[in-house]
């Protein structure tokens, strides 16, 4: 790089804790000579000990990073009230519109989706280092519920809209074992679904219920692979988005998503609250506002 280029540069951190989107988005970054990675982060307490020690002009950063600590809002507001001068780009796969407005009054100067080219990314970062604005969300950007729904099959929108309940995997089953018994209770009579299947606690069995665990873990690996969804957190968040209930959707903190993605991960309530830095009743408090079971 020469003197000019050097002292024109734009001295970029990039906060992505999935190293192989990590990779592939520095190498296509590597092809506009003007941006230079000063350093990698996969969390953001990564990315504030960097910015502590390198003069950065830009943080391009994923919104829903596997970090319990800082990410998303929080970050970008941390990062704007000790480095005011510092520009930040999301670059994320799937986010709400909420999520969009909180990050533009958190002093975020842009996003754009992982779905972009790599051009796109880099006109992204031009604008903003012009001091423009950069918000996708102004653009169709993230499927809904209709587009959707013509890509999964009933069974699937069926799970996602027991995962938007913040069911784990064997409770999803256990909800979808339940559901097909008192299908059969309403097409055949509660007497004839008795005397050949029992109760409902002698139709759901430890071994049928693992099973259909076992089911609904394949529908997952299909939901992800047709809606192009990389891990567990972001598919919930597609879930609590496009089906869960209306008021939940609208009043969801930050902190109540991270407490189900915990739950999603099959942590015990202390783990959750030791992890956050909360108290273990307002880990309940939430698990009972979303009506997760125990």
């Amino acid at each position: 790089m020469s003197i000019e280029a050097s002292i024109n540069a734009i001295n970029f951190l990039l906060v992505e804790d999935d190293w192989r989107l990590r990779d592939s988005l520095l190498h296509g970054l590597a092809r506009n000579r003007k941006l230079r990675c000063i350093a990698t982060a996969d969390s953001g307490q990564q990315a504030l000990a960097h910015l502590r020690v390198h003069k950065i002009d830009l943080v391009i950063m994923d919104y829903a990073l596997n970090d319990h600590g800082l990410w998303g809002v929080e970050l970008t507001r941390d990062i704007h009230k000790r480095f005011p001068e510092t520009k930040i780009l999301f670059w994320s796969a799937h986010i709400r519109e909420v999520d969009l407005e909180r990050a533009k009054e958190a002093g975020a100067n842009g996003y754009v989706s992982k779905d972009k080219s790599d051009q796109n990314v880099i006109d992204a970062i031009d604008k903003i280092m012009r001091g423009e604005q950069v918000w996708e969300a102004d653009e169709p950007k993230v499927l809904g519920v209709h587009a959707i729904n013509k890509r999964l099959t009933p069974m699937e929108i069926k799970i996602m809209e027991l995962l938007a309940e913040g069911k784990q995997n064997a409770q999803i089953a256990y909800s979808l074992l339940e559901i097909e018994y008192r299908k059969m209770a309403e097409d055949f009579g509660n007497e004839y679904v008795i005397t050949s299947y029992g109760d409902l606690r002698d139709f759901i069995d430890e071994e049928k219920l693992k099973s259909r665990t076992r089911t609904v873990e394949r529908h997952f690996d299909n939901i992800r692979e047709k809606l192009s969804i990389r891990n567990r957190n972001d598919l919930f968040r597609q879930a609590l988005n496009e089906y869960g209930k209306l008021e939940i959707r609208r009043t969801s903190t930050e902190i109540e998503i991270k407490v189900l993605m915990l739950v999603h991960e099959e942590k015990e309530d202390v783990e959750i609250a030791e992890l956050l830095g909360i108290n273990i009743k307002n880990v309940q408090s939430i698990k009972n506002k979303f009506q997760v079971e125990k």
